[in-house]
């Protein structure tokens, strides 16, 4: 029996098939679609965490413009304690219970609702 040899040509069991390499090719195209797909929607910097953090800073957003608002009746009311006597003698009579000489002060005391 005498041997083929194949000179510069694949082995025969080495060649792919074409519907093999189409197979392959089809595989190779999903993968790159999917690891395409799972970088543009997950991972650190895909779609998912964008939204997220999107609305992380709206709501961030939303707390500075409550804190700056609570911030400026603050300092209206340091301003008030600073130079309005009135605003004094105000918060003196209704927290502190105080009065002006001679003034009686009556504390309405509520009951206890019955049974």
């Amino acid at each position: 029996m005498t041997s083929r040899v194949y000179q510069g040509l694949p082995s025969p069991q080495r060649r792919l098939r074409p519907a093999r390499m189409w197979r392959l090719l089809v595989w190779m195209a999903c993968a790159a679609v999917l690891y395409g797909a799972y970088a543009y929607l997950g991972g650190s910097a895909g779609l998912i965490q964008y939204g997220r953090l999107y609305l992380k800073k709206s709501r961030v957003e939303k707390e500075i413009n409550l804190l700056e608002a609570r911030q400026d009746s603050l300092r209206q009311v340091i301003d008030l304690l600073q130079n309005d006597l009135t605003y004094i003698e105000k918060i003196a009579r209704e927290r502190y219970y105080m009065g002006r000489p001679g003034e009686t002060i009556y504390t309405v005391v509520k009951q206890p609702a019955s049974e």
